[in-house]
């Protein structure tokens, strides 16, 4: 019996998940064949195949920042949500509102499974274009940044919905080398993200102190806050926020109002606001100064009030009193007559 070697010389790669058949007809023979010998006598056929991708699978999710919770500000915008995957993707099968989704579920009771609040709108942008390299047809682009379009609120909780399929669809995400026998990211992923709180508005001094005594009858109210204050929310009208009144026991005006302006007028972001009444409050008089949880900070503006409408805000109210100074003892100063004498 007589044996050879042969290989085959590929001109492209096979691919993946393929099955390959090798068909050898009676064609071939040795180079001393006759016509009775030394060839096949019948075909020969041999089948072999390709090994299938490996499973795609994400590798983490995490925002821009690499802070929990995110940032509302960060860099020139507002912080970025960082998908990475195992290997690369075919970008089609991960376009934003179809297979990749990211909702807003503040204040759902089930955040994970809830019918979205609505989209966080915004785009997506991949570290390396779609190109696999053609000899392992394995691509670059792992990494997909989301960008919103505005400015995340304050309190905001973010739902990153990642769409999979099992074996042997093709129609969640999968990789550049994806087939139906692999490749497949095989399960939906979700991840929740908090976007950060800020802290509740507090009045850190008050000039003259809470409970002052002997304070005198012009003296204006200074309030430093804990932070820049929105100067809209200081209201005197007809829900006011700010109330500068005559304690219920006063003699002559029991709870009534202090008319009162705020000198220098505010201006938003003021750490300090001034409340000046416009006549001199008379003496031995107790004075409230009451501030609703209405009144807020200037970043209260930007909060998501579905989570807690009162971050940012003087969440207690605060209530602050003092009392103006007693009138001297009067006294005898001279007892005489016209005349001088007696």
């Amino acid at each position: 019996s007589m044996s050879f070697f042969g290989e085959w010389a590929k001109k492209a790669i096979y691919g993946y998940s393929r099955e390959i058949r090798v068909t050898l007809t009676s064609a071939v023979k040795t180079a001393v064949a006759t016509a009775n010998s030394g060839f096949l006598k019948e075909n020969f056929v041999a089948v072999f195949g390709t090994v299938n991708p490996p499973a795609l699978s994400v590798e983490s999710v995490m925002s821009g920042s690499g802070t929990s919770p995110m940032k509302r500000n960060f860099g020139e915008g507002t912080d970025t949500l960082i998908i990475k995957f195992s290997e690369g993707v075919k970008q089609a099968s991960a376009a934003l509102g179809t297979n990749i989704v990211i909702e807003d579920v503040t204040g759902l009771e089930d955040p994970e499974n809830g019918t979205a609040i609505g989209v966080v709108a915004g785009d997506l942008s991949w570290n390396g274009t779609d190109a696999p390299d053609a000899e392992t047809l394995i691509g670059t682009d792992n990494t997909v940044t989301f960008a919103p379009d505005d400015l995340l609120l304050y309190g905001t909780k973010i739902r990153v919905t990642l769409i999979g399929q099992p074996l042997p669809s093709m129609d969640g995400i999968v990789s550049d080398r994806a087939t139906n026998k692999g490749g497949q990211l095989a399960e939906t992923k979700i991840y929740l993200f908090d976007v950060e709180l800020i802290p509740d508005f507090v009045v850190t001094q008050m000039t003259p102190g809470n409970g002052s005594d002997q304070i005198p009858i012009n003296m204006d109210v200074t309030v430093t806050f804990s932070e820049g204050i929105d100067c809209s929310t200081l209201q005197n009208e007809e829900e006011p926020s700010v109330k500068f009144v005559f304690d219920s026991t006063d003699p002559e005006n029991a709870d009534g109002d202090i008319v009162y302006a705020i000198a220098p007028d505010c201006a938003d972001g003021d750490t300090t606001v001034t409340f000046v009444p416009a006549t001199d409050i008379k003496y031995s008089r107790d004075v409230l100064l009451v501030l609703e949880n209405s009144v807020a900070s200037l970043r209260a503006k930007d909060i998501n009030d579905a989570l807690d409408p009162l971050q940012g805000h003087l969440r207690n109210g605060y209530e602050a009193a003092y009392s103006t100074i007693d009138p001297p003892a009067l006294g005898v100063i001279n007892v005489g007559t016209a005349s001088g004498s007696f």
